[in-house]
């Protein structure tokens, strides 16, 4: 077995002093709430050039350096239950630090991701004329995204959504859609579901959409939010004709101690 030998990680008790620390990232200072502090700031810790934190929702976020990302997950897992309360299941990493942990730790079901931010309102794009507000309880929504998104990640129904947008063919039927949902934690606009049917897709529709619910957020709440698969270079250029900033690349896996736990 690999040996590590871990110390203490110093902890950090307050969000404040996180998005202080992490000043350049803008998934820290989008998703994370200024202000507290104890037991309502999670759990933070910091070791090297990593932090790691509960904060944002995700059971166990790791950013800095990847290797000193990967040393810090190693000493949370040594020393625990000391630190984590619930072995985390999910870890977030910088993107392709997974290919550093040790053969005793499994990845699984790994997915890259960008995240990407807005905060001036975009050109107008083509066929931004064609979007609609749709009613969340417009039945049409959930059957749309199944049959053309199966892995979206905002549904009908969802706590948080702010509104629904899509555009119609001439026939009335929906060919294009996507929400606006506030974050969890900071309230912040956050775009998801973004779908164009696949008999539509190259005309600027999914384009539009965005457009259409950027534009409104940012008139709102002075910024807009949003992710997309790393390997998804059609997401990517459309973002970035928006003016979306692209802040890092992540990669989120399932981890598997089994011969991790054996080997201790």
């Amino acid at each position: 077995m690999t040996m590590h030998q871990p110390g203490p990680p110093a902890t950090i008790e307050s969000t404040d002093e996180l998005r202080d620390r992490l000043a350049h990232s803008a998934y820290i200072q989008y998703q994370v709430p200024p202000g507290l502090k104890g037991a309502r700031a999670g759990h933070i810790w910091t070791a090297a050039n990593a932090t790691a934190t509960t904060v944002t929702g995700d059971p166990l976020l790791i950013l800095g350096d990847a290797q000193d990302a990967v040393d810090l997950l190693l000493t949370l897992l040594d020393l625990w239950p000391t630190t984590l309360t619930i072995r985390p299941k999910v870890v977030t990493l910088p993107r392709d630090a997974h290919l550093l942990l040790p053969a005793e730790l499994a990845a699984e079901h790994v997915n890259h991701w960008a995240y990407r931010w807005l905060t001036a309102e975009p050109a107008l794009a083509t066929e931004e004329d064609r979007v609609l507000e749709l009613r969340e309880a417009d039945t049409r929504l959930r059957d749309f995204l199944r049959a053309h998104n199966p892995t979206y990640d905002i549904a009908p129904g969802s706590l948080g959504v702010v509104r629904w947008a899509g555009i119609e063919d001439d026939e009335g039927d929906l060919v294009a859609c996507g929400a606006h949902e506030r974050t969890e934690f900071t309230g912040l606009p956050y775009l998801g579901s973004i779908t164009t049917a696949s008999s539509h897709r190259g005309a600027g529709l999914g384009t539009a959409v965005t457009a259409w619910l950027s534009r409104r957020a940012v008139t709102e709440s002075g910024v807009c939010t949003l992710s997309h698969r790393s390997d998804n270079t059609t997401a990517s250029r459309l973002y970035s004709r928006l003016g979306y900033q692209l802040d890092d690349d992540y990669t989120t896996f399932n981890l598997n101690t089994s011969q991790w736990d054996e080997a201790r």
